[in-house]
């Protein structure tokens, strides 16, 4: 039997899409919902963004409100002009040079009755991070 040798190095480090965000649910009010994420295992490359999509419970998620591309630096975000007394749903995804993660655990949210309805919008507010080596 003859050994023989691997004329190029190996890589210990295997790279592969991200695991989800692990997201949670700081305050809800009538109109706003404040949302905090924290980044799991970044399946060994740097996470490039984060995309935070919402929808009315009851709609399909062909039906969502997405905010694409969040810097990787952010993890907070406030969700405004939702409708009073509605229920939504709300996940994530993280992405890294290899791809995108599978959708966060899904959250369902209630938010609290108030007076007129306007069309959603999202607010990022940018909060420091550390990188996971």
């Amino acid at each position: 039997m003859k050994w023989g040798y691997l004329k190029r190095p190996l890589n210990p480090l295997s790279t592969e899409p991200p695991d989800p965000p692990e997201l949670e649910v700081r305050e809800v009010k009538a109109r706003s919902m404040n949302l905090r994420w924290t980044q799991r295992f970044d399946g060994n490359s740097i996470i490039t963004s984060f995309d935070i999509e919402y929808k009315n419970k009851s709609d399909s998620w062909d039906f969502k409100h997405a905010t694409r591309n969040i810097s990787p630096t952010i993890n907070q975000a406030n969700i405004v002009e939702l409708h009073p007394a509605r229920v939504y749903s709300i996940r994530m995804y993280s992405f890294n040079k290899i791809g995108r993660s599978e959708a966060s655990k899904e959250l369902t949210i209630s938010t609290e009755e108030a007076g007129t309805e306007t069309e959603p919008a999202l607010t990022i507010y940018k909060h420091s991070v550390q990188r996971q080596s």
